[in-house]
């Protein structure tokens, strides 16, 4: 045991030098890849440099084992790109679609349950941008902040893919602050978003990923997301919830939204993301999209990639 807990000091004392991410099981060598969102399942620990980006996890250093397999999947690599190279997204392209959904994660990063949400959609013919709020909010943003970045990203991929049916979709830490950056787009922008579903929202929202905040030790959110959202047309907003999530606020706006839905399972709603794929759908076409102006699911699917901070 001493041998792995060595060779676990290793591991993230390089990734943190050459700016990478790790994620660090509990139990050593215990499978972190299952999609929990708990700390007890993971600890992920971002980068020590903003500067460097690793690109050959394999290498190694001399007399010492390479990172494995499962701590290299958590290390992204700079695509090159425009003016949002810098944040640390994820993009996954549906050709022929004009609709692009952009996802904000929770605070774990971009973990199983956005993965698999998000190719799901691309699945069914949407484009999608994921946001890794580990990596975005490691340092404290401001709602301001937020909202400039989300719109040069929808600008971005509006330009380059094509895109004019737009959704936004936040799930956790990422719902609790979609209301603030949504109302701070540019006017126009705003006009552009259809629809917007908040995946288990709490009621505060906090621009910094805090270790504290991965341990459920109480929330340490500042801005309170229901007086947000009395900012946004709540005919276009979703609020989705697992009926045994105790701290998410869906329910005390079921006379205020007009699409609350309660699903199966906690906060996680028991991984399944073909259904939440298909509520996110329903949501959106309750709320005024018209199928017959956008591509159908039958474009070719090209896998995600990774954007990050380099």
């Amino acid at each position: 045991m001493k041998r792995a807990n060595s060779n676990i000091k290793y591991w993230v004392t390089w990734a943190m030098l050459l700016g990478g991410s790790v994620a660090v099981c509990s139990h050593a060598y215990g499978d972190v890849s299952d999609g929990r969102d708990g700390w007890g399942a993971m600890q992920r620990l971002p980068s020590a440099s903003s500067g460097v980006a690793i690109t050959d996890p394999d290498a190694g250093v001399a007399g010492l084992p390479p990172l494995p397999e499962k701590v290299q999947s958590h290390i992204a690599t700079p695509i090159p790109g425009s003016g949002v190279k810098t944040l640390p997204l994820v993009e996954y392209y549906a050709p022929g679609s004009d609709r692009l959904a952009i996802m904000i994660s929770g605070d774990g990063g971009w973990r199983t349950l956005d993965r698999n949400l998000s190719k799901e959609l691309q699945r069914r013919g949407i484009s999608v941008v994921g946001w890794n709020s580990l990596r975005y909010f490691w340092k404290l943003r401001t709602p301001e902040q937020l909202g400039d970045d989300l719109s040069r990203v929808i600008a971005d991929y509006q330009r380059r893919w094509g895109a004019h049916q737009v959704i936004l979709i936040g799930y956790s830490f990422g719902a609790d602050v979609m209301p603030f950056a949504y109302a701070h787009l540019m006017p126009m922008q705003r006009n552009d978003v259809d629809f917007i579903s908040l995946l288990a929202p709490g009621r505060q929202a906090d621009f910094k990923a805090r270790i504290f905040g991965r341990l459920g030790w109480g929330e340490h959110g500042t801005q309170d997301v229901l007086t947000a959202l009395g900012a946004l047309d709540l005919q276009r907003v979703q609020c989705v919830y697992g009926q045994n999530d105790k701290d998410a606020v869906c329910s005390e706006l079921r006379e205020r939204i007009f699409d609350v839905v309660m699903r199966p399972g906690g906060h996680h709603f028991d991984g399944d993301t073909v259904k939440l794929a298909d509520v996110i759908l329903q949501g959106w076409r309750r709320a005024g999209w018209g199928a017959g102006n956008h591509a159908t699911g039958g474009a070719a699917i090209v896998e995600g990639t990774s954007r990050s901070q380099p």
